[in-house]
């Protein structure tokens, strides 16, 4: 299994109109095969950071994932309100 932590902090735009536009991307990620969570969090003590989880079945669901068109959408829309990305990849174990 594979949590994938993924922190942007925001350009002048905010993390409100960033979440309104990737939401419909954000569903149709949700519902990839081998996908269990694809969750947006808004920080709450700093309202220009949002969090993203997202929880894989493999590597391979994964590849699939960033090789979609609504992936390439996401980034699209990145790329008008995202400052800066972090991205923390763990594998886990599921017992």
């Amino acid at each position: 299994m594979i949590l994938m932590e993924v922190r942007y902090t925001m350009k002048r735009f905010g993390a409100d109109d960033f979440l309104d536009n990737v939401a419909p991307y954000a569903a149709m990620s949700r519902s990839e095969e081998g996908n269990y969570m694809y969750d947006y969090f808004i920080d709450t003590t700093d309202d220009d950071t949002v969090l993203l989880l997202e929880k894989w079945e493999n590597d391979e669901v994964l590849a699939a994932h960033c090789a979609s068109d609504h992936f390439k959408k996401i980034g699209e829309i990145k790329e008008k309100y995202v400052a800066e990305t972090a991205i923390n990849k763990y594998y886990i174990e599921e017992k």
